[in-house]
């Protein structure tokens, strides 16, 4: 929609109704300029872990989040040391795709309760430790949790 040619102000070229749509048709174009690159780019890149690198440690989940862009596991483990500590992995592949292989909020949660050991193999990241991206998962009774679905890359 173009504006009517006029020789004075621009905001007496268009009456009211018209007026509003044309501002909201900039406004919305002005949006999707601004705001969809915006979230384009919101999601992290996969090379922030260290796949050259593993850690396995027998864990005990303390939370469990089954979110986008990718489910969250907090888990307790003990360092070389014997210390405790606090590990942040997260899951590669998002909620859609664990449905699809099976794996939705109810089976996933069920398999990673809260007070469940499982045996967590993790890539670390390389910009904060004590957090990385889960390589493998295995119940105390051997149960693969996601199957080979958490090697997928982000």
């Amino acid at each position: 929609m173009h504006p009517p040619e006029t020789s004075g102000d621009f905001n007496e070229a268009l009456p009211g109704r018209e007026m509003r749509i044309y501002s909201l048709a900039l406004i919305s174009a002005f949006s999707g300029v601004v705001f969809v690159p915006a979230s384009a780019v919101a999601h992290h890149s996969a090379a922030e872990y260290d796949r050259t690198k593993t850690i396995t440690v027998q864990a005990t989940v303390v939370e469990f989040r089954y979110v986008n862009p990718h489910p969250q596991l907090f888990v307790d483990a003990k360092d070389e040391n014997g210390n405790l500590v606090h590990w942040d992995v997260e899951i590669g592949p998002n909620p859609a795709e664990l449905l699809r292989i099976g794996w939705g909020k109810k089976r996933s949660n069920a398999a990673l309760a809260p007070g469940s050991v499982i045996t967590v193999t993790i890539a670390p990241s390389k910009l904060s430790a004590l957090h990385g991206v889960a390589q493998k998962i295995i119940t105390a009774d051997g149960e693969h949790v996601f199957g080979a679905a958490v090697r997928f890359e982000n």
